[in-house]
């Protein structure tokens, strides 16, 4: 009876050891994958925060540019009404002079020239603002 005992004492020892070694290999798996679920989420949270930070970044740099373009259209409208005052000037000038002697023309078509070209430039200028 005592050869029984020791062999099922053997037995037991020896399942015991290998459920022992079980335990610990499921618990050093079931920890690592507890761990990369905690990498995953700091990573994850990491580039959300760099992402914001660069869209804010983009964000800005467009609304400066946008205001600078604003600005350089405004000055450019000016400019064009400036002119367009003195082809008007010169409208009423050739209007009340015509006669045979004056011939203002040409200078009328250099000016109407000189707006429509500023016309299309800042129609462009607009088309990129859009």
């Amino acid at each position: 009876m005592n050869e029984k005992k020791k062999k099922r004492n053997k037995w037991l020892s020896i399942i015991s050891y290998f459920l022992l070694w079980a335990f610990l290999i499921s618990s050093g798996i079931f920890g690592s994958k507890i761990y990369i679920e905690h990498l995953k989420q700091q990573i994850v949270s990491d580039l959300s925060n760099q992402m914001e930070n660069q869209l804010s970044n983009v964000q800005s740099d467009v609304n400066e540019q946008i205001s600078v373009m604003e600005s350089n259209i405004l000055i450019d409208i000016e400019a064009l009404q400036e002119q367009i005052n003195s082809f008007n000037e010169l409208l009423s000038f050739t209007k009340d002079s015509t006669n045979d002697q004056t011939d203002n023309s040409n200078q009328l078509y250099s000016q109407l020239l000189q707006l429509k070209d500023q016309l299309n430039k800042l129609q462009q200028e607009l088309d990129l603002i859009k």
